[in-house]
């Protein structure tokens, strides 16, 4: 595969990342590695494997026998990590829509919580993030009064607590991993909607 500058600069700014971490403190920090990233591979193609990355262009030596795919990028990521900054905890991010649809957000009623999760936890494991330390889900990148899309405190209607609980419970437990909610919008509903107020 051709040299990709992108990808060379890339894991060179991870590496910096992770010994710049354990530089900075002997305790555990966490690694959220890349939200989203995997989300659209994820819409590409079911198998990491078969999603072209250059990263033997990197010439990293934990990476020598890693493939030039989204799953070699992943198990690199991993292990430049776990050689640079032994403490750190790792999390690859898990995400709800993935597969095409949204499982918070899905409102057919036939909709299968656990199948959606076992295939988004199948993915994540092919591109390594089971041998990681954790797997990060979000809820939102935004407050509900942006997009007006309340989470039902009722659980009766989606998108809802008790849904999103399930579905990364599922993810999780396939994966045999913790999980760490990312990314939770922080507000008081008796505020006023606007900004600065």
């Amino acid at each position: 595969m051709a040299d990709n500058p992108s990808v060379v600069r890339y894991l060179a700014d991870w590496r910096f990342a992770c010994q710049k971490a354990a530089e900075a403190t002997p305790g555990p920090v966490i690694f959220h590695v890349e939200p989203d990233l995997w989300g659209f591979g994820h819409k590409v193609d079911s198998e990491p494997e078969a999603i072209a990355t250059a990263i033997s262009a990197a010439d990293a030596p934990e990476c020598a026998d890693l493939p030039d795919s989204m799953a070699g990028l992943a198990r690199c990521m991993l292990a430049i990590a776990r050689a640079e900054a032994p403490a750190a905890l790792v999390g690859f991010h898990a995400t709800a829509w993935g597969t095409g649809n949204d499982a918070l957000h899905e409102s057919d009623p036939e909709f299968d919580v656990a199948d959606h999760a076992a295939e988004t936890a199948t993915f994540m494991t092919a591109l390594g993030a089971a041998e990681s330390d954790l797997v990060v889900v979000e809820m939102s990148d935004r407050d509900a009064g942006m997009d007006g899309r309340w989470w039902d405190p009722a659980n009766l209607e989606t998108p809802n607590f008790d849904r999103a609980m399930r579905w990364t419970s599922h993810v999780a437990s396939n994966m045999d991993l913790p999980f760490l909610w990312w990314q939770v919008p922080l507000g008081n509903m008796e505020l006023t909607d606007g900004c600065q107020t």
